[in-house]
């Protein structure tokens, strides 16, 4: 395995040209010369309980030109919109990067959306093709085969004996692949459509966002310039992908950094996962912190005083060493001796029982984030930088940063490509 130059984020950076007119399949091609043998994708193919499945970056690549030689015989090419209706599961990762291959174009639906806002969806972005997961779904997406005013023409069904009358997502790989077929494959240009992201519908009929590939590279890049990761790092990939957040996390970064996703199809068993991972990165949506910290506040509930007043102490500790670096100040020699040793003997192993002893970022985003949450996590030593964005802005606008600074509570500067204009009435 060869070694590639990398930037501060752990980013290989060894392709021509300039970083932000890189196309996904140019990362994909690379990863796979570069690091063949590295773990790129895990998932559980058999629930929560079952064995880990690990795809390396070589057969990311290969298996998604398979898979892109199958949606091509369904009559996908390029710029075609195909509807994904999966949860976090491999079928779903794996259709997006073949789809994106061929030049078409993934559009993820959220699992809660209505039927109502599945046909605005589908009608709205003319797909001719939608892959969901299982029987529950096929129900939803069948009458829109007969819609006048809806193009849906296939429906491909990701669960095993489940896809009825439907193409069965495993009859998609194609092997051998026909002749001449790479001359289809990544062809992509920065300027081409990566993905329609719709927002939510809260305000009425959901909207959809075009994002090309340069936009997702610019912003990929403006991430790296306000992380400090190791390489390759792990993601824990448990938001759905119909939000910008996961996209960006969850595929593009991931392929961008040569990083490794574990898939969690079902958010409730991301604590397992996280113990199981111990991730050097984690992202977690404000109610995801205050339920770990509801959950840690409730076992500190019950221990003797003696054993709580030593875990105060060294809360305490942690609290300034952070309040240090929060005003740009450097801790004396004294406070990180003290810091050093209670994190070594009374905060790592608390927080390597919940499996987030080696995070180094950790972050939040999509709704306000509880200061008292925050402080309650800066009390282990871990600082959650909290960001804004929106799918418009292809995800992070602003962002503290370890490196540029911080401040708890807040949503921090503009990242890297993004302009802020505050009106006169105080909004952005």
């Amino acid at each position: 395995m060869t070694s590639a130059p990398r930037t501060r984020a752990g980013r290989p950076d060894d392709l021509p040209g300039d970083p932000g007119d890189r196309t996904l399949p140019q990362l994909l091609a690379r990863n796979a010369r570069d690091y063949p043998g590295l773990p790129g994708l895990s998932w559980q193919a058999n629930g929560p309980d079952g064995n880990w499945t690990t795809f390396s970056w070589a057969g990311i690549h290969e298996h998604t030109r398979s898979l892109a030689a199958g949606y091509r015989a369904l009559g996908v090419g390029r710029g075609d919109h195909v509807l994904l209706m999966m949860s976090n599961r491999s079928e779903h990762w794996l259709t997006d990067l073949a789809l994106v291959r061929l030049g078409a174009v993934p559009v993820s639906v959220y699992g809660t959306a209505a039927p109502e806002q599945i046909t605005h969806i589908a009608r709205n972005c003319r797909a001719r093709l939608a892959v969901v997961e299982g029987a529950d779904l096929t129900a939803v997406w069948e009458r829109l085969l007969t819609d006048p005013d809806t193009p849906l023409e296939h429906l491909v069904v990701a669960e095993p004996g489940e896809e009825g009358d439907h193409v069965p997502y495993a009859a998609l790989l194609r092997e051998p692949v026909p002749e001449g077929f790479d001359t289809a494959l990544d062809t992509a240009r920065p300027e081409d459509p990566l993905t329609v992201v719709y927002t939510s519908g809260t305000s009425g009929e959901p909207k959809g966002v075009v994002l090309t590939h340069r936009q997702v590279m610019s912003n990929a890049l403006a991430l790296d310039a306000v992380v400090e990761l190791p390489p390759h790092v792990e993601h824990i990939c448990y938001l759905p992908f119909a939000h910008i957040a996961e996209r960006m996390l969850g595929i593009y970064l991931p392929c961008h950094r040569a990083s490794h996703v574990y898939l969690c199809a079902d958010p409730t068993g991301v604590a397992a996962v996280v113990r199981k991972v111990r991730p050097a990165q984690f992202f977690g949506v404000p109610r995801i912190w205050e339920k770990l910290s509801a959950a840690v506040r409730g076992l500190l509930s019950l221990m003797p005083d003696d054993q709580r007043a030593v875990i105060d102490d060294a809360f305490e500790v942690a609290r300034e060493h952070v309040a240090h670096r929060e005003r740009g100040e450097t801790p004396s020699a004294k406070l990180e001796e003290r810091y050093a040793r209670v994190r070594e003997d009374v905060l790592l192993p608390m927080l390597a029982a919940a499996g987030l002893d080696r995070v180094t970022w950790s972050a939040s985003a999509s709704a306000p984030m509880s200061v008292d949450v925050v402080r309650f996590w800066a009390g282990f030593g871990i600082v959650i930088m909290d960001a804004w964005g929106m799918t418009e802005t292809t995800g992070v606008a602003t962002s503290n940063s370890p490196r540029a600074g911080f401040r708890l509570g807040s949503v921090g500067r503009p990242v890297e490509s993004v302009e802020v204009r505050v009106a006169e009435d105080g909004e952005i």
